[in-house]
């Protein structure tokens, strides 16, 4: 039984995405740049520190030179605030947090957005003594994707991520929903539509189109119980980790299977089993070793099996813990230089540990195609 609903706030309780997207598109405009909905619904649901360049350094990157952008930031900030004068609270809201009231769910919000802007807004709209608890992004190491803010209002609210059900907007939201093992709707927007939420649960029309007892019931089942809804087949979820030692060097499987090549540890997520539970679960059955999942560092979507792949970097829980291959799944287990991989590998083993060690990881769904063989 669903004991708690976890909220965004951006985008599905109040509509800030789209004023700021068309706020930043007459900046770029401005300048003689154009500013595509789909480059800009990419990075939505993210926190600041996760994004690599802000749209001022892109400006300025394009422009070859520095921009005031002390007058930039104030002709933009009074358009948004112009259009944001005629933005409301977003249709079912209300009637949904009065559903959950009135049968004593608690209610919680998670957002990558400051403390300072979500409670300003909730109070502003009146609904801020419906929530038990506010995690915001400023609260916290990581913002989404990670599941950091989700961890915690599970905490604040003592629920569990089983009793628990998340209300989405975007993909970066539903990443960090899914990583804290939540049920997750996702409810695009005007903007997100332009994103890939396959990898929620369920993708739902509207808050107008959904009641609690709706909720329990897709939670329950694990399905769409009414038709009017969109349906997703049940999705094949996987999950690796990227470890390091101190001297940098990347931990490696080899298989006992298939091409019998060396690969991070990984395998699939079991049923009622987090992806974060589940890349720390299949290291220590690979190699022994107990781990701690640090942070998300890319998601990979197969489109022939309809999978999706989170990789995370983790860190030994000790250190005096050594590697070792269980002779079932994995032969061999070793730390290697990144720059003398073993072989065979396949590329996109090598591209996940990329992405990880980057600090610039894609963690939306990355579309892959098939393995190049490195032998």
């Amino acid at each position: 039984m669903i004991k708690a609903i976890i909220f965004d706030f951006d985008g599905l309780i109040l509509d800030t995405e789209m004023p700021e997207y068309l706020a930043w598109l007459q900046v770029y405009q401005d300048f003689g740049f154009e500013l595509p909905i789909q480059e800009w619904a990419s990075i939505i649901g993210r926190g600041a520190s996760t994004i690599s360049k802000t749209p001022y350094d892109d400006l300025e990157e394009r422009l070859g030179q520095p921009m005031d952008r002390v007058a930039v930031r104030a002709k933009r900030r009074a358009h948004y605030l112009e259009l944001m004068q005629e933005k409301t609270i977003l249709p079912g809201v209300q009637s949904l947090l009065d559903d959950s009231k009135a049968q004593n769910l608690l209610l919680g919000v998670a957002s990558s957005s400051p403390r300072s802007w979500v409670v300003g807004y909730l109070e502003q709209l009146g609904i801020a003594h419906y929530f038990d608890t506010i995690h915001c992004g400023d609260e916290v190491a990581f913002a989404k994707p990670d599941p950091e803010l989700y961890l915690t209002a599970l905490a604040a609210l003592n629920v569990s991520a089983e009793e628990t059900v998340a209300l989405e907007d975007s993909p970066n939201g539903v990443a960090a929903a899914k990583a804290a093992g939540i049920y997750c709707i996702a409810v695009p927007n005007e903007l997100t539509r332009h994103t890939s939420l396959a990898h929620a649960d369920i993708v739902a029309e509207g808050l107008d189109k959904l009641s609690v007892a709706a909720i329990q019931q897709m939670a329950a089942e694990k399905k769409i119980p009414s038709d009017a809804l969109p349906r997703w087949p049940k999705k094949i979820l996987g999950a690796a980790a990227v470890i390091q030692d101190s001297n940098g060097r990347v931990l490696l499987v080899k298989h006992s299977y298939g091409m019998r090549n060396w690969e991070i540890p990984g395998g699939a997520v079991e049923s009622e089993e987090s992806v974060t539970d589940a890349a720390v679960r299949e290291v220590f059955e690979e190699t022994g070793m107990r781990v701690i999942a640090e942070r998300l560092t890319g998601i990979y979507y197969a489109a022939e099996n309809d999978s999706h792949h989170f990789v995370f970097l983790c860190r030994s829980a000790s250190d005096d813990q050594r590697p070792r291959a269980d002779q079932d799944e994995t032969t061999d287990c070793a730390y290697f230089s990144i720059d003398a991989l073993p072989r065979p590998i396949s590329d996109f083993t090598i591209r996940r540990i990329q992405d990880a060690l980057s600090g610039l990881a894609p963690v939306l769904p990355v579309h892959v195609g098939a393995r190049q063989w490195l032998e």
